[in-house]
């Protein structure tokens, strides 16, 4: 299992605040603005990494007949099987309701870098015929936040 702790080169607290305002003002203003007491939580010395990849429709996706778009979307989701088998996916789905409609689902990749988890979900038989686009990022939690198949 790979963990990341904070103040290392990997992940400094600027990574994984993203600039965002952390002082008691904002913690203060924001149970004024609820009316209710907010639970305060100390961050934790280690985050465990994943990779987030989404999946967006192409822009420039080409026509496809509806059998040939059938088959594409059995082979992504044999290429997605392939991939939990092997250990690399932990979880991947579809999304629903989303403000972007481009947005077509998510995946939590666990390979050890953002690089071999773009190498792998670009080998997706739907990227790579051009249906859909990759966006990779990578993803910190607390330690065992995320238990998948237990």
């Amino acid at each position: 299992m790979s963990s990341v702790r904070v103040g290392t080169p990997a992940v400094t607290a600027a990574k994984w605040r993203h600039g965002r305002p952390t002082d008691r003002r904002c913690i203060q203003r924001t149970a004024t603005m609820t009316g209710t007491e907010i639970p305060e939580a100390s961050a934790p010395d280690h985050f465990d990494e994943y990779e987030l990849v989404l999946l967006w429709n192409a822009r420039d996706r080409p026509e496809l007949s509806a059998e040939v778009a059938d088959r594409l979307q059995a082979q992504h989701l044999g290429h997605l099987e392939a991939m939990r088998v092997a250990g690399y996916l932990l979880v991947a789905g579809p999304v629903i309701e989303q403000p972007d409609l481009r947005l077509r689902g998510i995946c939590i990749y666990r390979t050890g870098s953002i690089e071999r988890a773009r190498e792998l979900a670009s080998a997706d038989p739907a990227v790579r015929a051009g249906q859909l686009e990759i966006e990779t990022m990578e993803w910190l939690t607390r330690p065992d936040a995320l238990r998948v198949g237990q």
